[in-house]
C-alpha cells in the first residue's frame, strides 16, 4: 500500500534490546492530501527509522506500507509498517 503526504510530526525514538540483538523504531504522523486529508500514524524499524528521523516535518514525502494487526489478552491493535519513504 502507499500513501502520499506532509510530514508533521516525529515521535520519540524506541530503542530495543531483543534476542536477536538491538533494534530502533520511529512513529512518525502524516497529513494526506484531497478534499478531506486524513491524520496518519506509521512506524518505521531500521534503516527506515534512521530516514524518517532525518526527514524535516513539512516535508512530502511517500510511504510504501503494510498493515499488520495482531491479537493480545483479547484486544487487536493495527500498526501500519513503512518500508520504503521517499521524499518527493
Amino acid at each position: 500500500m502507499e500513501l502520499q503526504g506532509k510530514l508533521i510530526k516525529i515521535l520519540p525514538e524506541v530503542k530495543g534490546e531483543g534476542k536477536n540483538g538491538p533494534w530502533i523504531k520511529q512513529d512518525f504522523v502524516i497529513e494526506t492530501f484531497g478534499e478531506y486529508p486524513k491524520t496518519v500514524a506509521l512506524e518505521a524499524w531500521g534503516d527506515h527509522a534512521e530516514t524518517a528521523k532525518r526527514t524535516a516535518i513539512g516535508t512530502v514525502i511517500t510511504v510504501k506500507f503494510s498493515p499488520e494487526s495482531k491479537e493480545y489478552n483479547d484486544r487487536w491493535y493495527t500498526a501500519l509498517r513503512a518500508y520504503t519513504i521517499t521524499k518527493d
